[in-house]
């Protein structure tokens, strides 16, 4: 009977306390409850942190109600240690939950010491915030979609360079195995912790080592929304992490939630379940007025570029042959070059440069100041727009007819992201490809019947031109399913699922990029008879004409011979030639000649496409 007793007052108990927070939390007003359930980064009921570090009571990642009740419990106590990673007091650890209790009535102002926090704040202190992008880096698949980190603006204006910069990123603590890496990344098997540096090391790792332009978007954010995120950053870099999801909680997912905190509504967030750098700066330049300037910071390649058009032909071969022998020229242009050419090579060497490479830029440096005579100013003069907030939308709706040998086909294709050869430039880097998750729905008009289209789980291609300062590779990579023609009894049109891995070099000529790629294709095919034993490798050399002269126009030709020596030797060769054309960046028109040589058959293939990207 006691223990029945005990076990009605403890249900009571627990009840009234429920009741308390659950009604404590229905008294907020609707941009209180929003406001509080952003600064625990609640998503559809679950909080998004991981760490217990981050919650005061023992169900605060599930129940935003009991952890408010709670923090208020704690703050009034006023306890001068115990919590988070550097052990403060509570109202320390968690500042801006302490400043939005306090501004909103629930709490008396705390007499409190928080010195780690002001001398922190005042070593930032941040007058602007910006949002950063770098640009697509090439060379590296995860970071084709470019990256973003917040600028923190000094009020004292002591050195663009000098200010601090955060970014959010994947800690990783062991140099996994590339498929290990990627499998982590997408599936969150890396913790994400915000980090702060000071700007110019961001500068100097994507501006300089990589290549990458950055794009800098000055918010109009006033200095109470500035205090308040420093506050709300210094409460998540102490108590808490993330776990990263190359997809879906990566850089500019976390720094959108963080700007939440201190905006009106939220930013507009994509509906997928993927979120690219650029979603971040088409969000925040959607809202009106709320980027109040963009300042460009060029790539120290596209610097070399923009010096090497102020010379002549004659002045170009002259700084080539000094460069090679290590001589130095009384030209003051070509000086001028030769000085920003040892950079480029500085930086892409991360630095280690050999003890002769070290003596010649020393020599290069002190040859043009005995020249005397200022250098001009030069500004950049980009071939491509790069802006993210002008590229196309990811998404992409298609609808294909095509005449395939005789038969007529219709398709309607939907593609998950993002982008290809033959979409619209403006906002992306040129001659790069990343399309995933793309499936189709064909009817044969001939059967009468709807039967699966094309399909692409991922296709990567970057095609960077070579020129006499930079070697980079280009490459090509895909798993996709397409249809061939047979014209045999066991199967006329049949599904081959191809994966394909490419590389080699690409030149770029009066608007025209020619690439030439060599590598293998391996085809599979579940029909008994297709293939033999129903897979067949195949060495594959690819040749691609891109030509992008006018900003709607493109025309591509690409030819692909291919020797199958698994079943009957055979060579087979595809001529595939396409043009596209741009109405707005998110509408296109495309026509397709594809002729292809398959099993000592010719085959045919004529379509038209409309597209929109949404």
């Amino acid at each position: 009977m006691e223990l029945s007793k005990k076990f009605f007052l403890t249900f009571l108990i627990l009840g009234a306390a429920s009741i308390q927070a659950a009604s404590l939390f229905q008294k907020l007003d609707s941009k209180q409850q929003r406001q509080w359930l952003n600064l625990l980064h609640y998503t559809e009921g679950v909080s998004e942190n991981d760490s217990d570090l981050f919650y005061l009571s023992e169900r605060g990642k599930i129940n935003p109600e009991e952890e408010l009740t709670k923090t208020i419990e704690l703050l009034k106590k006023n306890e001068v240690k115990g919590y988070g990673r550097f052990n403060l007091s509570v109202a320390c650890a968690f500042r801006s939950r302490y400043e939005w209790l306090h501004e909103n009535g629930f709490i008396e102002k705390l007499s409190f010491k928080c010195e780690p926090f002001e001398k922190w704040k005042k070593e930032i202190n941040a007058g602007d915030v910006s949002v950063v992008f770098s640009t697509a880096y090439p060379n590296n698949p995860a970071s084709m979609f470019g990256h973003t980190f917040l600028k923190f603006h000094n009020k004292n204006g002591k050195g663009d360079l000098l200010d601090y910069a955060t970014s959010f990123e994947a800690k990783i603590l062991t140099q996994d195995w590339a498929p290990i890496y990627a499998w982590k990344g997408i599936f969150g098997g890396y913790p994400g912790l915000y980090d702060l540096k000071k700007y110019y090391s961001k500068v100097a790792e994507y501006n300089h080592a990589e290549n990458r332009d950055l794009y800098i978007y000055t918010l109009n954010l006033n200095q109470r929304q500035i205090d308040f995120l420093l506050m709300h950053l210094w409460e998540l870099y102490n108590t808490t992490y993330f776990d990263y999801y190359f997809t879906w909680e990566n850089c500019s997912y976390q720094l959108s939630r963080l700007l939440d905190v201190v905006l009106e509504k939220n930013l507009e967030l994509p509906k997928p379940w993927y979120y690219l750098p650029s979603d971040l700066v088409k969000a925040i330049n959607k809202e009106e007025g709320f980027v109040k300037k963009v300042t460009y910071r060029a790539s120290n390649q596209k610097k070399f570029q923009t010096q090497l058009e102020t010379l002549n032909t004659k002045e170009v071969k002259e700084l080539k042959k000094h460069f090679k022998e290590k001589t130095l020229s009384e030209n003051r242009k070509v000086l001028d070059a030769l000085i920003k050419w040892n950079q480029l090579e500085e930086f892409k060497a991360k630095g280690q440069l050999s003890e002769t490479e070290k003596k010649y830029q020393y020599e290069t440096l002190a040859k043009r100041a005995s020249l005397g005579g200022k250098s001009p100013e030069l500004k950049v003069q980009k071939k491509w727009n790069n802006d993210p907030q002008y590229a196309h939308l990811q998404r992409r709706l298609e609808y294909k007819g095509s005449i395939v040998d005789t038969r007529k086909y219709h398709q309607i294709k939907f593609q998950s992201g993002y982008t290809d050869l033959m979409s619209y430039d403006e906002g992306l880097e040129p001659f790069s490809e990343f399309k995933f998750l793309a499936l189709s729905l064909a009817y044969d008009r001939e059967e009468d019947k709807f039967e699966e289209g094309e399909w692409t789980l991922a296709s990567v291609t970057s095609l960077h031109p070579i020129e006499f300062y930079s070697r980079e590779v280009s490459w090509s990579v895909g798993l996709n399913g397409i249809k061939r023609y047979f014209g045999n009894e066991t199967c006329e049109f049949c599904s081959v699922t191809r994966l394909h891995a490419l590389v080699g070099t690409s030149f770029y000529f009066d608007n025209v990029l020619v690439s030439s790629l060599i590598g293998a294709r391996f085809d599979y095919s579940s029909r008994d008879g297709v293939y033999k034993e129903n897979f067949s490798p195949a060495p594959e050399i690819k040749i691609i004409a891109l030509s992008n002269e006018e900003k709607r126009l493109k025309i591509k030709i690409e030819f692909g011979p291919q020797l199958y020596f698994l079943e009957n030797p055979r060579f087979n060769y595809e001529l595939d030639s396409e043009i596209s054309y741009t109405f707005t960046p998110n509408f296109d028109l495309r026509l397709r000649s594809i002729l292809e040589s398959n099993n000592k058959v010719d085959v045919s293939t004529l379509s038209f496409s409309l597209g929109v990207y949404y």
